[in-house]
């Protein structure tokens, strides 16, 4: 271009020696550097200095709409995991006044929660089709645990930082059984439109997502949770499954609080609903998803206060929420010196366990405890 410019001046200056010719030199120059700018590959050149900050602008918010997937992402998640403790917890609240008052649909409850801002708790509840997703009244704090009200906490503080107009709508919540007993799956979709001067994006996310119910608190026993065990492979460990045969790990899970896989139990979903089995589990033990613990026998969770008075006796969590009684000739122990010699487990329990009633190791009851304990 410099060539150009010094040709173009030179012939001027030759053909030109009069102050006419010096004004046609100056317009030929003010003309070579016109072509310069349109014919060469510098036209991205900003010719409005605030050019540069509008790109920087529409890049932020361009990086802001990019990731946005993510930030819903983490706003379900959250929400999710406590809408399911505030739904223990109220569930908990209730059992314990009334111990025959369960959620008809606990499914379809969440589901409206997440969606909205009402959930319907039972049929015979009067008004229970429009109750707030709100613990006001219930559960002190007054939290309200829908997703909507997290969403727009979330998108307040979105908007504020980018200055930028975020508006959601068609929220669909679909929560279905996991593979896995310790976790729920939730899947998601909404429509987000995110607007800012002449600019707008519409994101339409879609997205399926695990919610742990590990620390979730238990929905029928007060003071108690939830607790999966933290060794590899803990969240599928079951140990009436695996036929175990092994007194130590069942003092690991005693000692831990923790629960267990267990076919013949309940799913953390039957709890809010009360379809807890009778005396002894499920016979037939086909519910896959179905967990359960060992209430320890130094812990009062009976109602009694004791682990055998009654023969109220059982370790098994649902005998114990059906309060069921056995005869002393029913129940067994185990002799191992990190048991609590009043753990008391059913004979048929037992032998679902992996071992025979016949072991040297398992101790009987009738004959060896009454009401102050056992030998």
């Amino acid at each position: 271009m410099a060539m150009i410019f010094d040709v173009l001046s030179r012939l001027f200056k030759r053909f030109f020696s009069s102050r006419k010719a010096q004004v046609f030199s100056m317009i030929a120059i003010m003309m070579s550097i016109l072509f310069i700018l349109i014919f060469s590959n510098l036209t991205h050149v900003p010719l409005d200095r605030k050019t540069p900050i509008v790109v920087s602008e529409i890049t932020r918010i361009d990086t802001f709409v990019k990731d946005f997937d993510q930030l819903v992402i983490n706003a379900i998640d959250q929400s999710a995991y406590g809408s399911l403790a505030q739904f223990a917890l109220l569930q908990q609240q209730i059992h314990e006044a009334n111990q025959s008052q369960y959620f008809d649909n606990f499914t379809d409850s969440f589901e409206s929660c997440f969606e909205g801002t009402t959930y319907s708790y039972s049929s015979s509840v009067p008004n229970s089709d429009n109750f707030p997703c709100s613990s006001a009244g219930i559960i002190s704090g007054g939290y309200n645990f829908s997703f909507s009200n997290y969403l727009d906490s979330v998108f307040a503080a979105a908007s504020t930082t980018f200055n930028i107009s975020i508006s959601y709508g068609g929220i669909e919540a679909n929560l279905v059984p996991s593979n896995n007993p310790f976790d729920l799956t939730l899947n998601v979709s909404m429509l987000v439109n995110l607007s800012r001067d002449d600019y707008s994006w519409n994101r339409f996310i879609n997205v399926q997502r695990k919610i742990s119910i590990d620390g979730v608190d238990h929905p029928l026993i007060v003071g108690r949770k939830i607790k999966v065990n933290p060794m590899l492979g803990g969240r599928n460990f079951g140990i009436g499954d695996s036929r175990f045969r092994d007194p130590v790990k069942i003092a690991e899970f005693i000692d831990g609080g923790y629960y267990f896989r267990d076919n013949r139990s309940p799913s953390f979903v039957d709890l809010f609903e009360g379809n807890i089995p009778g005396a002894g589990g499920l016979p037939s033990a086909d519910n896959y998803l179905g967990i359960t613990s060992f209430l320890p026998a130094n812990m009062t969770y009976l109602p009694v206060g004791n682990v055998y008075v009654g023969n109220f006796s059982s370790s098994l969590e649902y005998d114990y929420l059906n309060s069921t009684a056995y005869n002393p000739d029913d129940l067994r122990r185990l002799d191992y010196a990190g048991l609590n010699n009043n753990q008391i487990f059913t004979a048929d329990y037992i032998e679902y366990l992996g071992f025979n009633l016949g072991d040297g190791v398992v101790l009987d009851v009738a004959g060896e405890c009454d009401d102050s304990g056992c030998n």
